[in-house]
Order: C-alpha cells, then structure tokens, then sequence
C-alpha cells in the first residue's frame, strides 16, 4: 500500500474483494483446465466425448481466458500498478464483458416475466 490516496481500511476491503473475485474463479478455472487436459472430472461418457471435440476445446480455452482477465481486471483495480496501465487495457474486456452479459442481465428476468404471464414454465425443461 504504497498510495498515499488510499487509507488502511479502504486498502483493506480492497484487497479483500480482490482476493474473494480470485477465490471465486478458481473452481471455474481449475475445471476449465482440467477439460482443456483431458480430464473427464464431472462429465458422463457422452459429455466427455463432445467436451473433448474441437469446438468445445475452442470454447472452454475462449472462456477460461475471459475468466482470466476478470481476475487481472480485479487485480488492476486493487493494486497501485493499475493506474499506470493504459485505460484502454482496462476498459476493453470490461465492455466486452458488458457486452457479453448485459443481453442475458436484461433477458432473462423479462423472458421470465413473459413466460409467467404467457401461463408457461419459466424454467427450460
């Protein structure tokens, strides 16, 4: 805590979210590299074998390196070195994952609401 702009209490919480964003990303993290090995942990015989095709490899790799970079986004804005970056560093996978997750934030609780009053299951079944 080399900031003189940050008090102890505030560096602490801080770091606590920091390290709590990590903890929170790391069963996501170890799956995603244990299916990118080879692994099977958590799948049955007919999941292992799509899980394992050339798409799903694709896919797993593209997401556990987004998983990554909201890991670093939290370390950036946690530790001093975050400031030097450039903000454009910061700023893109954060629109990227805004972009990513804001059709689902906004859709799913309407797409709920238009199956509740449609008389249908909100659940996918």
């Amino acid at each position: 805590m080399n900031d003189p702009s940050i008090t102890r209490p505030l560096w602490r919480v801080r770091l606590a979210f920091c390290y709590l964003t990590l903890a929170a990303c790391l069963p996501y993290l170890t799956l995603k590299a244990l299916w990118l090995s080879g692994a099977d942990i958590g799948l049955d015989a007919e999941a292992a074998d799509q899980m394992h095709s050339a798409k799903f490899m694709v896919a797993n790799a593209v997401t556990m390196g987004m998983e990554l970079t909201a890991v670093l986004v939290a370390f950036t804005f946690t530790y001093p070195f975050g400031r030097r970056l450039p903000a454009w560093l910061v700023l893109f996978p954060m629109w990227v994952g805004t972009g990513l997750l804001a059709p689902i934030a906004l859709g799913a609780p309407l797409g709920m609401l238009v199956q509740a009053v449609a008389g249908g299951s909100p659940l996918p079944g």
